[in-house]
Order: C-alpha cells, then structure tokens, then sequence
C-alpha cells in the first residue's frame, strides 16, 4: 500500500472518529448549559418609563397608531400619525366612488358598509377624541396632494378636535406632497421631543444598533 494511500485511510478514519463524538460533546455541552441556565435565578423585570416610549404609524399604520393613542393615551411620549385614515365609513365612500379598490378591503374585514354596520364606527379614531386628546403630545402629518387618504380626513379630525378639546396638545402639519411618510422629518420630531438615537430608519440593522435599549418602539 503506498504511503499516499494509507495516509488518506487514516485522515478519512479521523474523520470519521469526529464526526461520531462531535453530537456526544455537544449533547454533554447542552446539558451543561442547562443545568448553568436552570441555576441561574431569573433577572428582576425591566420598568419602562411610561415618558419614554414613542409611537409612529403612516397611512394605515397611522390610523393604527391613533387607535391604540385612543386605547390608552396615558402610555405614550409622543405619537406622530402620517397620513392617516381616521373615517373609516367617509374613506370607503371616497375610494369607491375614485375607483380605488380599497373599499373591498375593509367590506372584506368589516363588512358592508349599511347604516347599521357600527363596526365602522368602531374602528374610526375620530370616534374616540375625548381619548385621544388626553395624549401628552400627538402630531398629525397630512399631503396636500394626497390621493389615496383625502387629506379632509385629517383636516376634519384635527378640526373636531380643536373645536371640543382646544388645550389638547395636538398638531397638524400639512406638507406638500402625496401619500408618503418623510422618515427624516419623523426623526427630526422624535428627536426634538427627547427621544436620541434614532439615527436611520431606512437601515434596520443601524436603528436596531443605535436606539437605545430602554427605548420601546412599536
């Protein structure tokens, strides 16, 4: 036998001999680890400051954003609402009669949209502004041009809410442009209002890396 060939039985027999006790070292590992991990006494629960959480939501997520505003006002910092839906009953009307397919959307989620459907209602931020207005701070961004949510919808709802609740600390500001969220311009509130660290929106991997850990987003 030459010597090339014996010692290519001998490297594959190694081999073969770590293959067999790598899954028994990492089965004795494992249960190392376990009974370490079941040892250890579990970490007190983290608080989080009631002033310290943020809550952003844009077009859909924006109508999202103020429903869980109305859910519990008292939990957030700041809330900004980009272009959002706050009539669910008026946005059907119009993207029906604009041709716009998102009334089946929601005829799909809520059903038809009859006068005593009060899902529509119910699921309307506009119908919760005496909730809504015991927010620290929200502000709502609409587009001008916007052609997908009209940008009465947020007129109207700031409107109503100026007009029963006047002291709420609740802002509007209409930009010039369609239905699209300004990521720098939510960055530039946030930041304004004390929240640091939101460096990039657009890179996941760079806001995951630099929001700080006692921030909660949403």
């Amino acid at each position: 036998m030459s010597s090339k060939i014996k010692s290519g039985l001998q490297n594959f027999a190694s081999r073969s001999k770590a293959k067999e006790v790598a899954p028994l070292c990492a089965r004795r590992l494992s249960a190392r680890r376990q009974r370490r991990l079941s040892a250890r006494k579990p970490p007190p629960p983290r608080s989080i400051l009631i002033k310290e959480i943020y809550l952003f939501g844009g077009s859909g997520g924006g109508h999202a954003a103020l429903l869980a505003t109305a859910y519990k006002p008292e939990l957030w910092n700041t809330v900004i609402s980009y272009v959002p839906i706050v009539d669910i009953r008026k946005w059907h009307a119009e993207c029906k009669s604009r041709g716009l397919e998102f009334y089946k959307d929601i005829e799909a989620c809520i059903g038809e949209c009859t006068p005593d459907n009060y899902l529509y209602e119910e699921r309307s931020p506009i119908t919760y502004l005496d909730k809504i207005s015991q927010v620290n701070r929200l502000k709502i961004y609409a587009g001008k041009f916007d052609n997908i949510v009209d940008i009465s919808q947020s007129l109207t709802f700031y409107y109503e809410m100026q007009q029963k609740y006047p002291s709420a600390n609740i802002f509007l500001e209409v930009f010039e442009g369609g239905h699209f969220v300004n990521y720098d311009a939510v960055i530039a509130y946030f930041n304004d209002k004390g929240l640091s660290g939101m460096l990039d929106l657009h890179n996941k991997r760079n806001f995951r890396r630099h929001v700080p850990r006692r921030h909660t987003y949403l």
